[in-house]
């Protein structure tokens, strides 16, 4: 069984070792005699076998015939004949070259401070906005305050509020503050959104002479203390 699988190996790789090898072509009548004799391949023989595996003949057309090429590995690949080009993808103006070094690019804020400005921007321009309908007086904690606002629950109707100012919050469009008073010996408090579109108007009526910026202490003192 050895002999047969090594005869039909060497009949199929004759050919290239005779290409390869004019020693190895020359050897060969004396080869298939040792094979059919019996004796096997010589040490020769298979080093000519184990070179003529590892290296293949390329021709440079098609078919037969034509000039054959040089010698390659057969895990050898052949360069790339097409190079990617980038730069028909790219839409906006860059100064640095596409898979530039990191080490090499040109110096620009992070995508995190970028995008918080742009919201930023967006957000001074809805407050400029909602200052044009209605200018917001400046106030702070301790100052009297009158708030003039539309009910929706009353059908629309207006409604004034008064009361002492024990925060106020600036935070662009989500700015806020609360009033304090005590209506029949009852304490209340009410929360208005700066910017709402049902605040028709923001009037100090005195001005207080706090020195904190919160006053949540009121709640924990007399109701005499809160009341305007």
């Amino acid at each position: 069984m050895r002999l047969a699988v090594l005869d039909t190996l060497w009949t199929l790789t004759r050919c290239t070792l005779r290409a390869s090898s004019p020693t190895c072509g020359a050897s060969t009548s004396a080869s298939d005699t040792a094979l059919k004799a019996g004796h096997g391949f010589r040490m020769h023989d298979l080093g000519c076998l184990w070179g003529s595996m590892r290296t293949i003949k390329t021709q440079s057309g098609q078919g037969r015939g034509k000039a054959k090429g040089s010698e390659v590995p057969l895990y050898a690949r052949g360069p790339k004949t097409e190079q990617s080009d980038l730069s028909k993808f790219v839409s906006h103006d860059v100064s640095d070259k596409p898979w530039t070094p990191s080490s090499q690019r040109a110096k620009r804020k992070r995508q995190t401070k970028t995008a918080k400005y742009m919201v930023d921007l967006i957000e001074r321009e809805q407050v400029a906005k909602a200052n044009e309908i209605l200018a917001v007086p400046n106030f702070r904690a301790g100052d009297v305050l009158e708030v003039t606002t539309i009910v929706p629950e009353n059908q629309g109707k207006k409604a004034t509020y008064r009361g002492i100012c024990i925060a106020r919050r600036n935070r662009g469009m989500g700015s806020s503050f609360i009033i304090r008073n005590v209506v029949k010996d009852s304490p209340f408090e009410l929360h208005f959104p700066t910017h709402s579109p049902l605040i028709q108007n923001i009037k100090v009526v005195e001005k207080g002479k706090a020195k904190r910026s919160k006053l949540y202490n009121l709640r924990s003192l007399p109701a005499k203390y809160s009341r305007v």
